[in-house]
């Protein structure tokens, strides 16, 4: 799947943490369906001026999407599916991959965007 993210530098950046979201419906239980925006302590509570977008997506971000933590959710029907019904939050991290991240929608999704587009897969399948 593709996933497109929106990043918003701070006029203060690097001392101010920049504002990441996923443009795209994600189902993750640190992710807010509604809104994209993503529950990463790093980012919103713990930054510091070294951190830079390379971390971001190469370290961060994908840490996010392999390693959940359902213990501190923005989106709590995720978190309890994660715990209680591992293939059933398969399942359906699947079916967001099929209906909202084709890789087709790249293009037109990334006309919209002020600043970076990130590719990852959340699943191999």
């Amino acid at each position: 799947g593709v996933w497109v993210v929106n990043v918003e530098l701070p006029g203060d950046y690097p001392f101010k943490s920049p504002s990441i979201g996923f443009a795209n419906r994600i189902f993750h239980p640190n992710v807010d369906e509604a809104s994209g925006s993503i529950c990463l302590d790093v980012i919103n509570q713990t930054w510091r001026p070294f951190f830079d977008l390379v971390n971001i997506f190469d370290v961060f971000l994908p840490q996010l999407l392999t390693y959940p933590n359902p213990k501190d959710p923005l989106n709590g029907e995720a978190a309890a599916m994660s715990l209680r019904d591992p293939d059933g939050y398969n399942r359906k991290i699947k079916q967001y991959i099929d209906t909202y991240c084709p890789v087709f929608a790249l293009w037109s999704a990334a006309r919209m965007l002020p600043l970076v587009i990130l590719l990852c897969r959340l699943l191999r399948y």
